[in-house]
């Protein structure tokens, strides 16, 4: 009958149409699977954020006049602006890593221990301030913005799910030569000195 025809019908602009939906909902699923690989840690990870500084002398190379030290300085500022309200921490390194904040989410306080932020004078041993990072870390999810001079990817811990490593260094290769032992000894003719200089530039 006719009434059966139009039913009959129904069911099948129905049918194609759910055929439809779901190939949609398949090549969404397909499309989120692969673009999920360049979702950036950043925004998947909603802990703190941890900074490292690297303190030592070589962060006192200028670039157009200005140490590499106080840029990196700015940027930690930029970065924690962009980020109100979250708890930020940050470390100094050293033969001793010091925590300079932590989880601090007043803005005042952590613009204040960033200005106060000097160079120490002191090697960088960027090893161990990895490894203090990920003790305080612990567990929890964080981001974990590095500023130094220059760093070696392969120093870096194997990607994790909760934690991020974001790199900030020089992209200019600068000369960094530091005097490793000293010695002076008197003699007759006055005073020997022995110095051993080590080049830390790549």
């Amino acid at each position: 009958s006719m009434h059966e025809k139009k039913v009959s019908s129904y069911f099948k602009n129905l049918q194609k149409n759910a055929l439809f939906d779901l190939q949609m909902a398949a090549l969404l699923l397909l499309l989120f699977i692969l673009l999920a690989p360049f979702i950036t840690k950043e925004e998947a990870i909603r802990g703190q954020t941890i900074i490292v500084v690297d303190t030592s002398a070589s962060m006192l190379v200028e670039k157009d006049g200005t140490p590499l030290f106080d840029n990196h300085k700015e940027a930690i500022r930029k970065l924690v602006n962009n980020r109100p309200g979250q708890p930020i921490t940050i470390i100094s390194t050293g033969k001793e890593p010091m925590t300079v904040i932590r989880e601090e989410k007043n803005a005042e306080e952590i613009i204040s221990a960033i200005n106060q932020l000097k160079v120490s004078y002191e090697h960088e041993f960027m090893e161990r301030a990895i490894e203090f990072t990920q003790s305080i870390a612990a567990d929890s999810e964080a981001d974990i913005h590095i500023f130094t001079d220059s760093l070696n990817q392969q120093s870096l811990p194997e990607a994790s799910d909760t934690l991020a490593w974001t790199v900030n260094a020089s992209n200019d290769n600068y000369r960094n030569v530091s005097i490793d032992k000293f010695g002076a000894v008197a003699t007759q003719d006055g005073t020997e000195a022995i110095i051993k200089i080590i080049n830390h530039s790549g």
